[in-house]
């Protein structure tokens, strides 16, 4: 779903990126939380001078992400592990709030929503923060 809503919003003449090296490097079990954290905050704070800020797009039912990759034809390591990445990427920015960022994130949670849906709810984050600043 996150990459149909990328490019659905891509489609729209709305500047975005799928991934981030710096985050996917550090969005792994094996990186602790704090040397996460501390790459991240260093990130946030060099992406913020673009005036970027990233938006971390989660589902945090194990059954709708369970039944949306048994569709696939190929289902990847990273995609049998999908639950537990969504869950980690909740954590961290639960622990990203704790901390005087100005704001560089946002998490929206997409549980329960069709492409639609998610689609029209990450726009409204982006449209509202790009309006707002």
């Amino acid at each position: 779903g996150k990459t149909s809503v990328i490019t659905r919003l891509l489609d729209e003449g709305i500047v975005c990126f799928d991934r981030s090296k710096v985050i996917c490097d550090y969005m792994l079990f094996d990186v602790p939380m704090d040397k996460r954290i501390n790459a991240y905050k260093q990130y946030l704070n060099h992406i913020k001078k673009f005036s970027y800020f990233v938006v971390f797009i989660t589902n945090n039912s194990r059954e709708e992400l369970e039944s949306r990759i048994n569709k696939r034809s190929h289902i990847s390591e990273y995609d049998k592990m999908a639950f537990e990445y969504n869950t980690l990427y909740t954590k961290t920015y639960n622990e990203l709030s704790k901390y005087n960022l100005e704001n560089p994130i946002e998490l929206v949670d997409c549980t329960g929503l069709n492409i639609d849906e998610q689609y029209e709810k990450v726009k409204s984050c982006i449209l509202k923060r790009i309006n707002h600043e």
